[in-house]
């Protein structure tokens, strides 16, 4: 899918989720989803709560989120933002911009961000050696958690980050969340701040995550992925030498 390298800011709020339907068998879907309001308004909840198979990993569960109106599907994959945090996606400790052309963005800055999304001939380190789609592993129905909920755009829904390895220890840092070490859902909650959210690559099998390249091939990466190798590939243009994993 190629879409523009700059975008811009819109009233009407939606996930890029919606925009994979007619590629995943859910052109029906995709054609009733009404574009002109947002993704949580009532008219599009028949669509919201539509079970996408290819979305949700055999070992995890099915769950939706149910905390407010906007009841809709949770899944496990969502999209590489960068080593940093939300706002910091290329991990350097200053904020970055939102939109623009890709001249504006810092060149270890990864495919995806804030109104952003690169083309793949943008993707100079080679869409082999650049991560697209991580997995994640899903909150409870009931929990305020938005962590595994793609089709909400604020920053702990569908953002992941290589800051740190796969399946780490190591808590999230998001704005709501339910703190579950032991499932694999640890947390610290990130006040009133969204430009420190921080979101690891979770699943619920053992030995590390499934991940998409640019390239389109799935690849398998182990909880033992050399830190260095694992951010080189959430780069685009960052010309790091990417070694085996």
């Amino acid at each position: 899918m190629q879409y523009r390298v700059t975008s811009s800011r819109s009233n009407i709020r939606q996930s890029f989720f919606i925009h994979l339907y007619p590629f995943l068998e859910q052109s029906a879907a995709y054609d009733q989803y009404n574009f002109n309001v947002n993704w949580h308004d009532a008219t599009n909840t028949p669509v919201r709560v539509l079970h996408v198979p290819v979305m949700i990993c055999p070992t995890d569960k099915t769950e939706l989120w149910t905390t407010d109106a906007s009841t809709s599907i949770r899944g496990n994959y969502g999209l590489n933002w960068g080593k940093g945090t939300w706002s910091d996606r290329d991990g350097d400790g200053t904020a970055e911009s939102s939109g623009g052309t890709i001249d504006s963005f810092r060149p270890s800055s990864p495919p995806f961000g804030n109104c952003f999304g690169a083309r793949i001939a943008n993707m100079r380190d080679g869409t082999s050696n650049t991560l697209l789609v991580m997995e994640m592993v899903q909150m409870y129905s009931g929990d305020n958690d938005f962590r595994g909920w793609f089709w909400n755009d604020e920053p702990d829904a569908y953002s992941i980050y290589t800051r740190l390895t796969p399946n780490t220890s190591a808590p999230d840092i998001v704005p709501r969340c339910v703190n579950r070490p032991l499932e694999n859902q640890p947390c610290v909650t990130a006040s009133s701040n969204p430009n420190s959210v921080s979101v690891a690559s979770r699943s619920m099998h053992a030995g590390g995550v499934q991940v998409l390249l640019g390239d389109g091939a799935v690849r398998f990466i182990s909880d033992n992925i050399s830190l260095e190798i694992y951010q080189g590939l959430s780069t685009m243009n960052g010309k790091e030498v990417i070694g085996e994993f």
